[in-house]
């Protein structure tokens, strides 16, 4: 006698379901991966942009500041100021307010101090995906002016293209008897160690066996060795 098998199992609707959950989890572990990658894009441009943007602001009040020092009137202590940070800081003269004097702050209404004002509309392809903003507003301000002190020498390098904007070589030791202060778009590694993202190069360097002292070392950008520069 034999027997009929009457039971069969259908397995195809399971492997369809099965198939259906896989693409099911792609898709969204692959839009959850985009959103993620593209929110650590915006943020490292929106990091970037802020620097360079404060960069434009700290270079246009420091030259407005030393064109008023050397008796030049406010219009072309402005003007100039202006033509700087546009031409050298990727900012268009529009986006530059230079106040002569600053109009708020510390140094508010003193004589031959520099406030300078910059703002910045950063396109957020992000933002227009997600519906959100498009364009996120950058701010920064700074204010230079002169400083008495007992010293006189001062070194200024202010051109931000310039990588490196300071470069001291040799074994020796560089000591200033004032101030030392470097604009410069080039990367490297703050005061802390930690890494300083800009152009290629480094915005001031002193070569490993030598040092730089001054009363006051300001860097904007990077350096090549911390420990290679100190204050007096």
């Amino acid at each position: 006698m034999s027997l009929t098998n009457r039971f069969a199992i259908d397995t195809t609707a399971s492997e369809r379901s099965r198939s259906g959950t896989i693409l099911q989890l792609t898709a969204i572990t692959l839009t959850i991966s985009l959103s993620v990658m593209g929110l650590v894009i915006e943020t490292g441009r929106l990091m970037a942009r802020s620097r360079e943007v404060q960069t434009a602001a700290d270079s246009a009040a420091m030259v407005a500041a030393e064109m008023l020092n050397h008796q030049a009137t406010t219009t072309t202590a402005r003007t100039t100021a202006i033509n700087f940070a546009s031409t050298y800081n990727g900012v268009t003269p529009g986006s530059v307010l230079v106040n002569l004097p600053p109009t708020s702050g510390s140094f508010a209404n003193q004589s031959g101090f520099a406030e300078a004002r910059v703002t910045y509309s950063l396109d957020t392809p992000l933002g227009r995906l997600l519906n959100a903003s498009t364009h996120t507003p950058l701010h920064a301000r700074a204010v230079a002016g002169p400083k008495a002190t007992a010293w006189n020498d001062v070194l200024l390098a202010l051109d931000p293209q310039s990588v490196p904007g300071l470069s001291a070589t040799g074994s020796g030791q560089l000591r200033l008897e004032g101030d030392c202060a470097t604009n410069s778009n080039g990367g490297g590694f703050d005061e802390t160690g930690q890494t300083v993202s800009g152009l290629p190069g480094y915005g001031a360097e002193v070569s490993l066996a030598g040092t730089l002292l001054a009363h006051q070392v300001r860097v904007t950008g990077g350096v090549n060795a911390p420990g290679n520069f100190a204050g007096l």
